[in-house]
This record gives C-alpha cells, structure tokens and sequence, in this order.
C-alpha cells in the first residue's frame, strides 16, 4: 500500500552518509518510507569524483525520488548544503513529485573568495585540499563526518555553476518549504537562507536560524535541535498529507 508521504534525504558534496542520518530515525518514527541516496562518487574515495558533475548528482538524486515514489504518493525532499541546492532543483523540475522540502545551508553561495574563480583554478590545481573542521563550530566533533579531505577541482566547479543556476528557479519553487540556516558557517554565506526565503515561489515558508552551528548542522554542537526541527516540519507535513481530501468527498 503506498504512503501519502515518502521522504528522500540527500547528503552534500563530499558529504558522508554520516551527514544526513539523523533524519532517518524522524523518518521512520512517523512511519514514512525513506531514502538516502548515495550520490556518485561518494561514500568511497575522493579519487571516484573524478570525471563526475552536477548532472550526475542531479540525475542520481532523481532517480532516487522516482524509485520513492513507487511507495508514496509525493515526496518530501531534505537536503543540506549541495543536498539542498539538488532538493530545490528536483522542486523546481518536479512540482506534481515534491510535496514540500526543507533545506538546509544550501550551496548557494560560498565563503572562499576563490569559489568565482574555480574554473580558472581548475586549469592549474586538479585536486583541492578541503578540511572537514571548517564546517564545524565545535572542531572536537569533526571526525563524526567522514567527508573527503580532497575533490576534484573541476567537479566543484560543476557544482559552483549549478548553485548559481538553481538560485535563478527560486521563483519556481512553490512546494512548502522549512529553509535553515547557520550563523556560523565558515563554507556556504549564512545569507544564503534568507536569499532562498526571500526568492522562493512558495506560499508558505520558514525560516529558522541556528545560532551556534557551523556548515554540517545535522552532526556539529546543535545537531539534536537541528534534526528535531526538520522532524517537527515533517510530521507537519505528514499530517496535512493524512487529512481527506475535500475534492474527493463523496456528493
């Protein structure tokens, strides 16, 4: 029998599958199907990056809501990061799947004064050296994440570009939506949560901000509440899916 409500989580760019679990009890406590896909080139080694693009994160990411949707009848989509920036690409491009989403820093836009440059850098640098401790707040928690330490210079910039061209559909993108963003992110500008909100298609939005949390929410010093909220807003959203629909009451 299917669900009114499945839930696709999807993890960032070299994120770890540790990066994400903490949805999957919340899931799973409100009875719904999940998935957590792992996006190309990840949960490996950094060297299976090589070669691979955005397009290829998107395409995975898409085929993961279609398979979900085999067990629900739509789909509530929480991505982080470059999860994030996928989540409102699959909004954007799939309204009748995504009933809602929530988004967490997403890769809109990036601290490093280098990131509108990466095309140029790539020509020289192959492999970019990245430290897992700068997305934390409280660096004692840095080896919870696993995450690569290096990438692929020209995959970043695929990803790069893509932030730029999923920021243009925010318009596009009406389904419900919990957007969360952290003070202290060192990787992606905090601003981008407001950005997302202000831009967003949708009616009805939220956005909740963490004060103390670095780039990686879902495991760094607010870890708990984090994942509690993005529960809270799925349980919401479960619920709206549960009630009857009046277009179908019998005359």
């Amino acid at each position: 029998m299917s669900s009114p409500l499945g839930v696709l989580i999807v993890h960032g760019f070299t994120g770890s599958r540790a990066t994400m679990e903490a949805i999957i009890p919340r899931a799973e406590a409100l009875g719904l199907p999940w998935r957590l896909p792992r996006l190309r080139g990840h949960w490996t080694k950094p060297e299976d990056l090589m070669g691979v693009t955005y397009d290829d994160l998107l395409a995975d990411a898409d085929a993961a809501l279609t398979e979900l949707r085999g067990v629900a009848e739509r789909v509530a989509v929480v991505g982080l990061s470059v999860g994030g920036v996928l989540a409102l690409n699959l909004a954007a491009e799939r309204p009748a799947d995504v009933e809602s989403l929530a988004v967490l820093v997403p890769a809109l836009r990036y601290v490093s004064k280098l990131a509108p440059f990466s095309a140029i850098v790539a020509r020289l640098i192959k492999i970019t050296a990245a430290d897992p401790a700068n997305a934390f707040t409280d660096k004692s928690l840095t080896a919870r994440s696993g995450n690569y330490r290096t990438f692929p210079t020209a995959t970043f910039v695929s990803v790069y570009r893509a932030g730029r061209r999923v920021e243009a559909l925010l318009p596009r993108v009406t389904a419900p939506m919990l957007i969360i963003g952290a003070r202290q992110d060192k990787v992606i500008q905090p601003r981008v949560a407001q950005i997302a909100y202000d831009r967003a298609g949708a009616a009805q939005k939220e956005l909740v901000w963490f004060e103390r949390s670095g780039h990686e929410m879902l495991l760094d010093c607010e870890a708990d509440a984090v994942a509690d909220r993005v529960g809270q807003f799925l349980k919401q959203r479960a619920e709206v899916r549960l009630q009857p629909d009046p277009s179908r009451a019998a005359p």
